[in-house]
C-alpha cells in the first residue's frame, strides 16, 4: 500500500506543467525517464537562447556615455565637406588712376592707343556695382577659405576726350565692364544666431573702357582693357535664417589703395547645418 502511494506522488510530480529540472538531472528516478528528457530540452533551449543574445550584444560597457554607436546608415552627414556657396550684390569705389588701358580702334587703319586712368579724368575714382559669388569651406572651429568671383558695371566720374598719340585721333570715354576675382582667408566668431567675420581678399581687378573713338570723318566704337591688383581687409556679420541658410553684410577697405572702400550683401546655402558646428 505504502510503495502504491509512493508510486502516484512520483507521478503526479512528473505530471506538473512548467516544472524545469536542473542541468544534468534526470528528473527523478528511473522510472522518471521521460522526465528526465524533459529537463534535458529545457537546459538546451535556455543554453541556445544565452548564447544568441551574447552574439547580438555589441556594448562594451553598460555605461551609455561610454557606448560604441556606429553611424546612422546613409543620414550620417559628416563624411560631407563644410562647404558654402553664396551669391550676392557689392558696390565698389575705387581708384583706376595706376591703371593703364590699351586697346586698338578700328578706322581705315588700325589705330592702336594706350590711356593712363589718371589722366581720364581730374578725379581717377570709379563706382562700380556687381553680382558676386562665392564658395568657402571651413577649416577646423574657426578658420575658413575659399575664392570670390565678380561681375557688373563701372562708371568713370566725369571723363574727359583723350587723344592717342596719332594726329587727328580722338577718344571719349564712356562706363566699363567691371570684373574681379581672387582668393580669401578668413576667422569666424560665432555669438548666438549670429557670426563675426574677419576676412582678406587677395587678387584682381579688369575693366573694359567702352570709348568713341573718332578719326576724321570715322566715328566707331572701341574697348581698351585695363588690369590692377586688390587687396581688401573686410568685416562681416552672418546671421542665421535656418540652418542650412544665411545672410550676410561686409564691408571692406584697401591695403593699397587710400580711397577705396567697398561692401554688399550676399545670401548662402550651407552643405553641413549650421557648417557642422552645431549650436
Amino acid at each position: 500500500m505504502i510503495r502504491a502511494l509512493a508510486w502516484l506522488a512520483a507521478a503526479a510530480v512528473l505530471a506538473v506543467p512548467g516544472v524545469a529540472w536542473p542541468c544534468g538531472s534526470s528528473g527523478g528516478g528511473g522510472g522518471g525517464g521521460g522526465g528526465g528528457g524533459g529537463g534535458g530540452s529545457s537546459c538546451s533551449s535556455s543554453s541556445s537562447s544565452s548564447s544568441s543574445s551574447s552574439s547580438v550584444c555589441r556594448d562594451t560597457s553598460l555605461v551609455t556615455g561610454r557606448k560604441q554607436c556606429s553611424g546612422f546608415g546613409t543620414w550620417d552627414v559628416s563624411r560631407f565637406p563644410r562647404w558654402q556657396v553664396s551669391v550676392g550684390s557689392s558696390v565698389h569705389v575705387f581708384d583706376h588712376g595706376d591703371m593703364t588701358f590699351n586697346g586698338s580702334a578700328e578706322h581705315d587703319e588700325s589705330i592702336g592707343y594706350s590711356l593712363v586712368g589718371g589722366e581720364l579724368t581730374p578725379d581717377p575714382t570709379a563706382v562700380g556695382g556687381t553680382f558676386d559669388m562665392r564658395i568657402t569651406g571651413k577649416l577646423g572651429s574657426v578658420f575658413y577659405t575659399g575664392f570670390e568671383f565678380s561681375v557688373g558695371g563701372a562708371d568713370v566720374r566725369n571723363p574727359r576726350t583723350m587723344s592717342s598719340g596719332t594726329e587727328g585721333h580722338k577718344l571719349e570715354p564712356g562706363n566699363a565692364l567691371y570684373l574681379s576675382g581672387g582668393g580669401l582667408v578668413g576667422a569666424s566668431l560665432p555669438i548666438g544666431d549670429f557670426t563675426l567675420k574677419a576676412e582678406v581678399f587677395g587678387g584682381g581687378r579688369t575693366m573694359g573702357l567702352n570709348l568713341t573713338s573718332k578719326y576724321g570723318e570715322c566715328v566707331t566704337q572701341t574697348v581698351a582693357w585695363g588690369h590692377g591688383l586688390m587687396l581688401e581687409q573686410r568685416v562681416a556679420v552672418q546671421k542665421w535664417l535656418t540652418p542650412w541658410t544665411s545672410i550676410n553684410a561686409w564691408a571692406g577697405t584697401s591695403a593699397l589703395q587710400d580711397n577705396d572702400v567697398a561692401g554688399g550683401v550676399y545670401f548662402s546655402g550651407h552643405i553641413r547645418a549650421f557648417d557642422g558646428m552645431g549650436r
